[in-house]
Order: C-alpha cells, then sequence, then structure tokens
C-alpha cells in the first residue's frame, strides 16, 4: 500500500504537480531535519515544530496522490466510452459526478486539465488523509506539553542560534510556498478556497469595527482580507522559534523556551481539535442525520415519487460534499410511456431545493429486468472505503456537455465521462460507521407519456476539489 501511494505521489507530468511535489518533498526534509535536531538537542519546541511540519508535508502530498487517483479511476472511461459512441443505439446512461473544474493557479491550487469529472471522493480522501495527519500532530504536540510540564525543573537551556535560524528557515519556505499551504493545509494554512461563503456576500472588517469588537480579530473574515494576517498564521511556529531565541539571549533563562512551548502546543492543539471535529463530522456523514436536513430529504423524496411517469425509485442518497453542501444521487425507474426528460428536470427541480449537487439516473423497467454487465453503459466514482465504509454503491453512466461559470464571467465548456465499470444488482446498503441517508423503495405512479430513458440536468454551486475557485454547472 505504501509503495502503491509512492507511485501515485510520483504520478503526472504537469506544472503544477510538480510543484506540489517540491512542496511536500521540501518539508518532508525539514520534518527530518527538525525531529533530528529536536530529539538530539532535547529542544522541545522544535519537536512541536516537527509535528507543524509533518502535517504540512502530509496535507500538500495528499493533494497530489488524490488528484491522480481520480486520474487513473477514471482512465477506464475513455475505452468504454469509445465503444459506447460506436454503437448504433447505445445504452442510456446518466451523470454521477461531473463537471471539469479549473483551479487558481495563483492561489496554489491544483489544475485538473485532463481530468473530465467533478470527483468529490477524491476531496474526501484529502479530508481523510489530513484528518490522520491532524490526529497525530494532536497526539504529538499533547505529549509534548506533558514532557515539559515533567521535566520543567530540569529544563536545560536551548541554543538562541540554533532556534533563530530554524525559525527563519522555517519562516522563509512558509512564506514562499504560502499559496500551495493555504490551498491544503487545514492547521498551518487557511483552506480559504474551501471555507467561502457560499452564495454570500464578502464581508469587508475595518479597523474601526476590530477596535470596537475585539473578536473581530478571530474572525474567518479578518483573516482572510489582510496579507500579513495569513503570514502570521502560517508562520505561528516559525515566529515562535525567533521570539523564544531573542528572549533566551535577552533573559538569559530556560523558562523562556517551557513558556514557549506551552504557549505553542496550546495553540495547535486548540486549532487541531477544531479541524479534526470538522472533518471527522464531514467524513461521517452527520449533516444528514440531523433531523431538519434529514425531513427535508424526506419531503423532497416524497415529492419525486409523485411526478407523474415514475414507477420506481430504486434508491436515492445524500451525501455532504463539502462544507453546507449537500449532493443527491437518485436512481429512478420510469414508466415505458414515460418521457425521461420532462420526469428528469421536474426531478431536479425539486431536489435542487435540498442539494447543492443533483444527479438522477433513470431507466426502463425492461433495462431493469435485463441488466448485462457486459453490455451497460453503467460507471461509478465512489466505491472506496478508507478506514470507515461509505455505506453505497451506485452505478452510473454519463455523456452530456456542461458549461462552468465562473462567478467572475469566465466561462469554461466541459464535458463529463464515466468512471469506473460496476455492477449495482442489489441494493444498497447502510453501515453503522457512515452515517449515508439513504433509502431504497419501490413507489408506483400513474403512466405518463413516450418511451426513451433521458439524461438529467444539473443546475448546482460547484465547490472546489481541493481548493480554488467557485461558479455553477448547468447541463442538459
Amino acid at each position: 500500500m505504501i509503495g502503491e501511494a509512492v507511485r501515485l505521489f510520483k504520478k503526472g507530468d504537469d506544472l503544477e504537480m510538480h510543484k506540489l511535489r517540491c512542496v511536500a518533498t521540501v518539508f518532508f526534509f525539514l520534518w527530518v531535519v527538525d525531529t533530528l535536531i529536536g530529539t538530539f538537542s532535547g529542544c522541545r519546541i522544535l519537536q512541536v515544530n516537527a509535528f507543524i511540519t509533518f502535517n504540512t508535508c502530509a496535507a500538500v502530498a495528499s493533494g497530489v496522490v488524490s488528484l491522480n487517483y481520480c486520474r487513473i479511476v477514471q482512465a477506464p472511461s475513455f475505452r468504454v466510452k469509445e465503444q459506447i459512441t460506436a454503437q448504433p443505439n447505445p445504452q442510456p446512461h446518466s451523470l454521477l459526478l461531473g463537471g471539469q473544474e479549473h483551479r487558481n493557479q495563483q492561489n496554489g491550487a491544483i489544475s485538473l486539465e485532463g481530468i473530465q469529472g467533478y470527483y468529490f471522493g477524491a476531496k474526501r480522501l484529502h479530508t481523510l488523509i489530513s484528518f490522520g495527519a491532524s490526529i497525530f500532530v494532536l497526539f504529538g504536540s499533547l505529549t509534548v506539553m506533558l514532557e515539559s510540564v515533567h521535566d520543567i525543573a530540569h529544563t536545560r537551556q536551548p541554543s538562541p542560534k540554533l532556534l533563530l535560524l530554524t525559525g527563519v528557515v522555517h519562516a522563509l519556505l512558509i512564506t514562499v510556498f504560502g499559496g500551495e499551504i493555504d490551498a491544503h493545509d487545514r492547521i498551518s494554512g487557511t483552506l480559504s478556497s474551501q471555507r467561502e461563503p457560499r452564495g454570500l456576500p464578502s464581508i469587508h472588517v475595518t479597523i474601526r469595527q476590530v477596535l470596537r469588537r475585539p473578536l473581530l480579530l478571530f474572525s474567518r473574515a479578518f483573516s482572510q482580507q489582510y496579507r500579513i494576517i495569513r503570514i502570521v498564521l502560517r508562520s505561528f511556529s516559525a515566529f515562535t522559534c525567533i521570539l523564544v531565541s531573542l528572549l533566551v539571549r535577552l533573559g538569559g533563562s530556560s523558562m523562556w523556551e517551557t513558556i514557549g512551548v506551552m504557549l505553542l502546543a496550546f495553540y495547535v492543539l486548540a486549532v487541531t481539535l477544531n479541524q479534526s471535529t470538522s472533518m471527522a463530522w464531514l467524513l461521517l456523514n452527520n449533516a444528514t442525520c440531523q433531523p431538519n436536513v434529514a425531513a427535508k430529504c424526506e419531503r423532497a423524496i416524497r415529492s419525486v415519487q409523485l411526478v407523474p411517469g415514475v414507477m420506481q425509485i430504486k434508491s436515492s442518497c445524500f451525501w455532504e460534499v463539502s462544507e453546507g453542501e449537500l449532493m443527491a444521487l437518485v436512481q429512478l425507474i420510469l414508466l415505458t410511456s414515460a418521457d425521461p426528460l420532462a420526469v428528469t428536470q421536474e426531478a431536479h427541480k425539486i431536489l435542487a431545493s435540498v442539494a447543492a449537487y443533483v444527479f438522477v439516473e433513470v431507466r426502463k423497467p425492461d433495462e431493469e429486468d435485463n441488466f448485462d454487465p457486459g453490455e451497460s453503459s453503467s460507471y461509478q466514482c465512489h466505491n472506496h472505503s478508507h478506514g470507515h465504509d461509505h455505506g453505497h454503491s451506485h452505478g452510473h453512466n454519463h455523456d452530456y456537455g456542461h458549461h462552468h461559470h465562473h462567478g467572475g464571467g469566465e466561462r469554461h465548456a466541459f464535458s463529463s465521462e464515466g468512471c469506473k465499470p460496476v455492477v449495482t444488482p442489489e441494493e444498497p446498503e447502510s453501515t453503522p460507521s457512515a452515517n449515508v441517508a439513504l433509502s431504497s423503495s419501490l413507489y408506483t405512479v400513474p403512466p405518463a407519456t413516450n418511451n426513451i430513458a433521458g439524461h438529467s440536468g444539473v443546475h448546482a454551486n460547484v465547490s472546489t476539489l481541493l481548493g480554488g475557485t467557485r461558479g455553477s454547472v448547468t447541463a442538459v
């Protein structure tokens, strides 16, 4: 498994991937140096700094691995797509995850050139790796804090020159690679692109408002607005080393290091605990278990049940793909006389009231009865387990175009492809380790018109995969 991760890390020749690999490699060697110096010199503050550097390395490397994982998962779809287009009457197919997203390179985010779909599974993989690294940082910082308290009477005075040199080197590297850190790291970086207010105007915090309300200093808007604040937040560990080295040189007391270690470790614990809780909430899909969210999803499914032409709602699933955004996956069985275009449009209109991303697959009854995995063009992008079972599996195919409209007025045309062949004759099952708003039942509705299995259209706000710009996507 480690070898596979290393292979994924080395894959890719584009400029953005190469830069991210360089950043991850630099911080890896920086972590090794901090660990060795902190261990042999007994400097506690360098040990805490080593945990922070490790988290940055893991966060950036996970971005590379996640994107390459997407490309590998998507690769089989091109071969299947060519076979589908060669058929005179190809199997009907629909979109599971679509939308090529362009990254803001100035912010150090990844450019998704060659990726023909919006893969929320990669974003969850990046979140999972970041969650594991944050737990490591959490317990490591706590251990160093307890060791400092235990050895407070036998503290050795650290070398001021060593602390000053380490702090300056860290501050320079963190400032140079600040864009990549902000785009991927949840502890040192701001991860600003994933925390943008959804559909809300930007908030401008003035100095006068800060003087009236000092708590605004800790607000997200204030930290995003001023560049110097972002630099300080990214380099808080490096600045702590510099400050402690100056205090030790001026005061000549080893207690300054203990005070610096306690303050730094406490800050790291607070930030890491907050981010770990947020990531765990997202990974466990707890948002769909909230009574108000579950009630809205249930009402939407019941409304889809009443759409003329729907014979069965084969399955429905709701996932939280990012903070405050849900994705709805619905599979419908239509009557043979139903108009699939009208049905899917009406279903989208209903589900869009509760979900930011709506994906509907429609099938005719004879296709459901005569399902042949060898002939069906059905794909799935979300069938991986990383320490927790997602609790469902969907088969979908995708073959229609999209238009991505950024908020700034840019427009990008792109098309979505399939991801990976999958056989899904069984009903999806939910597991206790992942809370999934999942329903699988049969609903009967009076007949409608026409006998064509159609595609679903999407209109949703596009969230970034690992960080980037936002806009809207429309698919027909």
